[in-house]
């Protein structure tokens, strides 16, 4: 699969322009689509690049068409290796997988064992979520391949031991620490969301600590691979960590107080499927708010400066003659 960079339905220099992006692109809805659809959606992409003229006019259900093939193909298939994402990876499965998860860090009681399992079960899957949307050569060689099953086996054990770590750590401390009750309640609210986000940071930087050694691809404006540079793998992975501690920290701290409010109305608290209802309803619309505010905090498709980048990529030249002034390269989830 290829994905043409010919228009965009957002403006994706803008951070409001890649959050109405990325709503598109978590949308559940996505994951109903098979294998048949996303050749039917790049066959009309590749025709539309194949044809002479300019994009059609505004509102018309060509250009509806259009847009609804590259957003399937955008939240299904790798921008790099060109290969479909499995199904659970994808970011239109990052929301109804992460609900349960998220309801057992909130709402299961505070013990040493309900901390360990609903850690080590967010840890797993941000591993594999991080292992799929990451920087990745088209051709990996072998030893590439190697690399990183090593490096991910190493980044999930040592992303869940800090996590579990964090977790219980906090939790026991906070059983020993002298606090008044309503210091204490917020001190715990805030305990998943330390585990997570300092867990999430030291997982995305594990998974792809090889890009800090042996760098990332970047690209010129045709497309065209110019090397791999680790200035921009350090830029890259900064901004991922940046947005890893974003992200849990509107599902994990707004939704005890939230829940504790809708509580107080008798109906809700007396009843229990209405009580299960009002709970799973609000981590989900906290995770569905979060995720592409989080996300979208940088471009996905980087441009550096050849300033920012190692001396060997200051003099390059395009093809067509021209000085290399900025390179693109694929940041990842």
């Amino acid at each position: 699969f290829t994905l043409p960079q010919f228009f965009m339905a957002s403006d994706q220099s803008t951070y409001f322009g890649r959050v109405q992006h990325f709503v598109k692109l978590i949308d559940p809805s996505l994951l109903l689509k098979t294998d048949a659809d996303l050749l039917q959606a790049q066959a009309l992409i590749d025709e539309f690049k194949n044809k002479a003229g300019s994009a059609p006019p505004p509102g018309s259900p060509e250009l509806k068409r259009l847009w609804e093939a590259q957003t399937l193909l955008d939240a299904s298939v790798h921008p790099q290796t060109h290969e479909p994402i499995p199904l659970p990876l994808r970011l239109a499965a990052f929301v109804p997988v992460n609900i349960p998860i998220v309801a057992g860090m909130l709402l299961s009681p505070p013990t040493v064992a309900n901390a360990a399992l609903w850690q080590w079960v967010n840890q797993t899957y941000n591993a594999l979520f991080n292992w799929a949307n990451a920087n990745k050569s088209k051709d990996p060689s072998d030893e590439a391949r190697r690399n990183e099953t090593k490096n991910t086996l190493m980044a999930y054990g040592s992303a869940t031991a800090v996590s579990v770590s964090l977790a219980v750590g906090l939790n026991e401390g906070l059983k020993r620490a002298t606090l008044s009750p309503g210091m204490r309640t917020v001190l715990q609210r805030v305990v998943p969301f330390t585990a997570v986000a300092g867990a999430g940071v030291f997982n995305a930087v594990l998974m792809r600590s090889n890009e800090l050694i042996e760098g990332i691809p970047v690209e010129d404006s045709s497309g065209r691979t110019l090397g791999k540079s680790r200035l921009a793998a350090r830029h890259a992975l900064t901004q991922v960590a940046i947005s890893r501690i974003v992200l849990p920290a509107p599902v994990l701290i707004l939704p005890p107080p939230l829940i504790a409010l809708a509580l107080r109305i008798p109906l809700v608290s007396k009843t229990k499927a209405l009580k299960v209802l009002t709970e799973v309803s609000i981590i989900s619309l906290s995770l569905w708010g979060a995720l592409p505010a989080a996300i979208a905090l940088f471009p996905q498709k980087m441009k550096l400066s050849v300033t920012h980048l190692e001396p060997s990529f200051h003099e390059l030249r395009t093809e067509d003659g021209e000085p290399v002034t900025e390179v693109l390269l694929n940041k990842g989830l």
